[in-house]
């Protein structure tokens, strides 16, 4: 069961929701995760509370598999690529 309250976005939970409907027999036989990742005072935040989000620069959810990266989206304040990669490659090595 994955729970979620007010003070944590749900979108998240309900992405792992989805990857965990997926192993059930028949459907998909790989295993999906997804994350966000904030950036405040100069460090990241993985999976932050909303509160952390509505101060940081950086608002990035990233979604896979084992094999591939299936989605990428996000909006940043203020941040040069070199940083934004360097966070997406965090995120995807951080959840394989």
């Amino acid at each position: 069961m994955i729970s979620s309250d007010e003070e944590f976005s749900s979108d998240i939970a309900a992405m792992i929701g989805a990857s965990a409907a997926f192993l059930c027999p028949g459907a998909f036989s790989r295993t999906y995760w997804a994350a966000r990742v904030g950036f405040i005072d100069g460090s990241y935040a993985l999976n932050p509370s909303k509160k952390i989000m509505d101060q940081s620069f950086l608002d990035m959810v990233v979604a896979g598999t084992s094999e591939a990266v299936l989605m990428v989206e996000s909006e940043a304040s203020e941040l040069n690529e070199d940083l934004m990669l360097a966070l997406y490659c965090l995120v995807i090595n951080l959840c394989r």
